[in-house]
């Protein structure tokens, strides 16, 4: 997180409390936060979607309990 310090510290003292880094359109990581999205697909089902863990993305407790409420209550 080093050379990221700068950003987050331009970040919080603008009244933000993360920052979440993007690249070529696709959620890449944050700095301490989950990040989920509730969006509308193509079909108009609603789908809770959260960046994959290869990138950087903390793959954590918190993370993985909202992924399964999501799935059971997909079935």
């Amino acid at each position: 997180m080093g050379p990221l310090i700068p950003s987050v510290n331009d970040a919080k003292m603008n009244g933000f409390d993360d920052v979440l880094w993007l690249l070529d359109d696709y959620i890449k990581e944050c700095t301490a936060l989950n990040v989920f999205v509730l969006q509308q697909s193509r079909y108009g089902h609603l789908e809770l979607v959260t960046p994959p863990t290869d990138d950087g993305i903390s793959d954590n407790t918190m993370r993985n309990t909202i992924l399964e409420m999501r799935d059971h209550i997909q079935k």
